[in-house]
């Protein structure tokens, strides 16, 4: 049986350490790092289809992709996953219910508490070992607790949950039905969604989710007592079974109930159920559904504005502000104009409030393959007068046989015995506080000269590394293992978005004032310059094993045979020459040279006979017809006035839904240099795109970031908020001990409620536990509820709105604040059409230009009324023309839908992006639309002053991405 372990993510700029075990037809992931889900779609590794992820930390980099990683396992049919990670980790995936939908996905997770538990299956038996910081934690919950009245009333999801509730209006209390204490729970707290659709419906479902206290079942029976030693994940674990009444939840379909109440108590519908999303099972053991509990509620609008006497209305039923179903009757006609509006309801169901004796919990793994059998000696058993066939097969499997001449041939005699398989040991030790009660852990003795130990992963910073105990504790193993050692100092730092890098290559060959060579290309030797030839280390000690190496990216460790155990690394990715690349490239059909002795002006006035003298061949240019604009020639004497560090538009991602070897998750980032910076939308990856876009200058990129605006709550749009606030926070502290000047301590996040929601619960659960020396449990970030800069059209007058976090940014210093700090006049967003009521943004500077931002939406006419003649428009384009159905489906735009709202604006320029994973490289465009329009790659900067010269981007392009369309083809055909 094959077994061997595998480096499928480093501590580099493009990567994050993550590593694998196969044994058998079984795969085994440990930590999920930020991209492994893309790296892996790009180098075909298998990691979606694990059979189970162990986590050595609850922390931003270890848990980056979780999310990521559920949604790929659904992809490919998976319905059911298991996790095992620190205490608490439970209470971290419950989080991901802000943005994460896959209701029939259901996670079983095993927190460890201990040292006495055995995770086993037929192809590996994994013993967990904690290993503890001898620093105090300092779990401190940062969720907000709201105020009472008629605003919000909601509990914090840190608090423990209760054992009985008593609802105070009976008409509520049936079994399986919730309560509220107002209106405003229900309604606002999961608040207004935008699609087109009038009812409540189930997948149109906003951000505003909350802790509710739900009612339990009756008499529901004892959870199991903790079962000592072996835990088997095999077995399916046992559920707390909801009362009769709410048994039709079992389904991953929720229930439907229409409302048509003339009384206060048919308003609620008795047979509405609840749809489990967490059980508790077992001591540290959960089930959960990967998304939030959601209901449906199918109102009829037209009902819901009478006023006639059958149907009286609804506040006059007993109180209005817990009269939920005939509130949202009362209601609904008021978002007609929002389109609709509809609850989803999410809580944490026997599940414990975090453990904080446990925050900053490491656990090493120690992973036993199976047993190798003895072998079977064919030329014993022929001698032994044993024929083939059944007979041997039965000896072969241990059983002793008797031949038709009645001799009994013992199983013994013709088979070895079995030897104990490989065993595979991963050492997670954040920092020298974790030292002493990792190597003084007593179970250590058992593999201490073990020669079944052939590999030991050391997740280890150098600093420990480098101390004299941490060596006499690796050479404690004797000399079979193979070390191999991950952290920042082991790490190549060579390229691993191979696909990415070389698009980007070829680009910069064709224009390099918009495409730059990504950083980690060009500084990959400072940014290695203090790696470490582990297996040339010189000790500060006498101790140091015999084999030790570096861990590179896919590199392989075979344990199974044991014969051949070796490193392999045939499978690691070729060194990334640029030079030779562009070299290759030049020489190819696909290259046509950028236009020659020619001036931004001569460009943007596509005159050809500027291009007279040109000694190379040119590329067609635009008819000056399309590139005429009514405001055409002020805007460009504007922008010729700005300095070059004005403003620089970067776009850290281009994709949609999910990441691709060519395009990341949505993110851009508006350089305003000096002044700071501002992140609009921060999908999966955004901070390996801020080192691969800005190298060893990403350090002040994050300390100059001032805003976060995030558009709307899909996880391709915010999901790697975390990493991002995470990173900028070790270097805001580490500039605090240094005494240096911090420009500002906090960031502002602009989001929707939940978003504000998800960070207090992340930063009272994770923190920023980097390591023992730092249990800061903030993200150094204040949040500012996004609703509150809507324009006043757009806002309800009964629609109460507040920012009631502990952490709030006043809105009333929003005007100051941008002005002061970015010189913008106007800086607000709207609702445009699309689920989970995303927004898009709107912003004017003093200086006369303007730039919007769509988010995620379909056609909309508000977004066209709110920035007339903007400047720069970017508007995503997520399918082409001929997917119109699909696109009004998914509430997207199509290029024309997004060309249209451009010229009907009265854009100068208009960008393009969010593109479907589909189109990697080309999109298909019509001419009279080339003249003020380009198409956005990932790692494409544009400094605003060269705003008149951006149409010429996507000519130069086009007979390069022509060539690319065609092999993109090529290899979806093969």
């Amino acid at each position: 049986m094959k077994a061997f372990f595998e480096v499928v993510g480093t501590h580099s700029a493009e990567s994050s350490p993550s590593l694998m075990i196969t044994s058998g037809t079984s795969r085994y992931l440990f930590d999920l790092g930020e991209g492994l889900m893309r790296q892996s779609l790009e180098h075909q590794v298998k990691t979606r289809s694990v059979d189970k992820v162990f986590f050595t930390r609850l922390s931003a980099q270890t848990t980056a992709d979780f999310p990521s990683y559920i949604t790929k396992a659904h992809s490919i049919g998976k319905r059911e996953t298991y996790f095992y990670g620190p205490v608490n980790f439970a209470n971290y995936a419950l989080t991901t219910r802000y943005s994460l939908n896959r209701r029939s996905h259901l996670l079983n997770i095993t927190e460890i508490d201990s040292d006495d538990i055995c995770i086993e299956d037929k192809d590996i038996k994994v013993l967990p070992l904690q290993v503890f910081s001898s620093l105090p934690s300092k779990l401190v919950s940062t969720t907000p607790i709201f105020e009472d009245g008629d605003r919000i009333r909601v509990k914090s999801m840190l608090d423990a949950p209760q054992d009985s509730f008593t609802p105070k209006y009976p008409e509520l209390a049936d079994p399986g039905w919730f309560t509220y204490d107002s209106y405003v729970d229900f309604a606002r707290i999961r608040g207004g969604i935008i699609t087109g659709h009038h009812a409540i419906e189930d997948d149109m479902l906003d951000d505003y989710i909350r802790k509710y206290p739900w009612k339990r079942p009756l008499n529901p029976p004892p959870p199991p007592k903790p079962t000592p030693g072996c835990i088997s994940s095999n077995a399916p674990l046992p559920t707390q079974t909801p009362s009769s009444s709410s048994s039709s939840s079992s389904s991953s379909t929720p229930s439907t109930a229409t409302a048509t109440s003339s009384s206060s108590k048919s308003s609620v519908p008795s047979s509405l159920s609840y749809q489990e999303g967490v059980c508790h099972i077992r001591n540290r053991q959960f089930k959960l559904r990967a998304s939030s509990r959601r209901f449906t509620l199918n109102i009829n609008t037209t009902s819901s504005s009478s006023s006639s006497s059958d149907h009286p209305p609804p506040h006059q039923h007993h109180n209005h502000h817990h009269d939920i179903v005939g509130r949202i009757l009362q209601r609904t006609s008021s978002f007609v104009s929002c389109e609709h509006f509809g609850p989803n309801i999410s809580m944490q169901y026997g599940l414990p409030a975090p453990d904080p004796t446990h925050t900053g919990t490491a656990i090493s793994y120690i992973c036993h393959t199976p047993d190798i059998p003895g072998k079977f000696d064919a030329k014993m058993a022929a001698t032994l007068g044993v024929p083939e066939g059944p007979l041997r097969g039965r000896l072969a499997k241990g059983e002793d046989v008797t031949l038709p001449s009645g001799v009994t041939i013992r199983s013994r005699d013709l088979v070895s015995e079995s030897r104990t398989g490989p065993i595979i040991i991963i050492i997670a030790c954040p920092d020298e506080s974790y030292l002493h009660s990792l190597i003084d852990n007593p179970r250590w003795q058992a593999y201490k000269q073990n020669p079944s130990v052939l590999c030991i992963a050391h997740l280890t910073p150098h600093d420990v590394v480098s101390s004299p105990a941490y060596q006499s504790f690796m050479c404690g193993f004797g000399p079979a293992p193979q070390h191999i050692i991950v952290n920042a100092h082991s790490s190549s730092y060579e390229p691993v978005y191979v696909a990415s890098n070389t698009l980007l290559c070829k680009m910069n060959a064709v224009d390099p004032s918009f495409f730059p060579l990504p950083r980690t290309v060009l500084e990959r030797s400072k940014m290695s310059s203090g790696r470490i030839d582990y297996s040339q280390f010189v000790p500060s000690s006498s101790s140091w094993p015999e084999k030790v190496v570096n861990g590179e990216y896919l590199m392989k460790y075979v344990v199974n045979p044991i014969e051949s155990a070796r490193i392999d690394t045939a499978t690691c990715p070729p060194l990334f020459d640029h030079t030779k690349i562009q070299a290759d490239f030049k020489s190819s059909p696909a290259f046509t040279p950028t236009i020659a002795n020619t001036t931004p002006s001569d460009v943007s006035s596509g005159d050809p006979s500027t291009n007279s003298s040109s000694t190379t061949v040119p590329v067609p240019l635009i008819p000056r017809h399309t590139l005429s604009h009514s405001r055409g020639r002020g805007v460009e004497d504007l922008l010729a006035k700005l300095p070059r560090d004005h403003l620089e538009i970067t776009f850290l991602g281009t994709g949609s839904s999910s990441a691709s070897p060519y395009r990341n998750e949505t993110s851009i980032l508006l350089n305003f240099f000096k002044k700071g910076n501002i992140l609009l939308d921060v999908g999966g990856g955004t901070l390996q795109q801020l080192r691969r876009t800005y190298g060893v200058d990403t350090d002040d990129i994050l300390r100059h970031l001032r805003v976060i605006w995030i558009s709307h709550m899909h996880m391709d749009h915010q999901i790697g908020t975390v990493q991002v606030l995470h990173a900028r926070h070790l270097i805001i502290q580490e500039d605090i001990r240094q005494g240096r000047t911090v420009p500002s301590r906090d960031v502002l996040v602009i989001g929707q409620p939940s978003m504000g929601y998800f960070l207090g619960e992340y930063s009272g659960i994770c923190g920023c536990n980097c390591g023992g020396h730092d249990f800061h449990s903030e993200l150094d970030y204040q949040f500012l509820n996004s609703d509150l800069l809507l324009p006043p059209h757009q806002t309800h007058p009964d629609h109460v709105l507040s920012n009631p976090f502990s952490n709030t940014f006043p809105v009333e210093q929003c005007a100051s604040f941008f002005q002061e700090t970015f010189g913008l006049t106007k800086f607000f967003n709207i609702n445009v059409k699309h689920s989970f009521k995303a927004k898009a943004l709107i912003i004017h500077h003093s200086i006369g230009w303007s730039l919007a931002y769509s988010g995620d939406t379909s056609y909309c006419e508000a977004l066209v009324d709110a920035c007339p003649n903007p400047t720069v428009l970017i508007h995503e384009a997520t399918f082409e023309d001929a997917l119109q159905q699909k696109a009004l489906f998914k509430s997207h735009c199509t290029i024309s839908d997004a060309l249209s709202t451009g010229r009907k604006m009265g854009a100068y320029r208009v960008i393009l992006t969010h593109f479907s994973q589909r189109y990697p490289t080309a999109m298909v465009m019509d001419e009279e639309d080339r003249g003020h329009t380009v198409v956005a790659f990932d790692l494409m900067r544009i400094n605003i002053q060269d705003a008149p010269v951006l149409p010429s981007v996507l000519v130069r392009m086009e007979n390069m991405l022509a060539y690319e369309a065609a092999d993109d083809q090529a290899v979806e055909v093969e």
